[in-house]
């Protein structure tokens, strides 16, 4: 019994099937715990990434990734270089979303004027005291209020 087998190359490179966008941005991985680590993006296709992280995760693992512009993407590592990490996502990104990744700038600066009229960012509250008799005549009264009460009780 003759058994026929097809040779393929193991090179990783060769057996990409999407073009890889270079990215260097820096991002935000969520691990299966769900706690963040920072990570450095170096390049984008529809079916995967290559990060560099100093955390250590083993092949198999499930993680999350934060693309700026499309969301956290649900992916699987793949490969692992000591710090290198090759990610497949769960589902394939669209030209589209690889386009708007990482494109803008993920901190919004603005004016906004409205809100800030209203709010005072210098530091503790302004706390406005009663006038000296007002308080004065609490301490009075309060402290009238509870000897009659230990007065009636005994």
């Amino acid at each position: 019994m003759a058994l026929i087998a097809t040779l393929m190359s193991a090179d990783l490179d060769e057996r990409r099937s999407s073009d890889r966008r270079p990215v260097l941005q820096e991002s935000t991985l969520r691990d299966e715990a769900l706690r963040p680590h920072p990570v450095l993006v170096h390049d984008l296709s529809c079916d995967g990434c290559l990060i560099e992280s100093d955390t250590p995760m083993m092949l198999g693992a499930t993680i999350g990734i934060g693309l700026p512009g499309v969301g956290r993407r649900d992916a699987t590592v793949v490969r692992v270089e000591g710090t290198l990490h090759g990610c497949s996502f769960a589902g394939p990104l669209s030209q589209s979303a690889i386009d708007q990744a990482f494109a803008a700038d993920p901190v919004v600066l603005g004016a906004f004027s409205r809100l800030s009229s209203h709010l005072d960012l210098s530091g503790e509250p302004a706390v406005e005291r009663w006038p000296a008799p007002v308080r004065a005549a609490i301490i009075v009264g309060s402290t009238v209020l509870l000897w009659t009460a230990i007065l009636v009780l005994v």
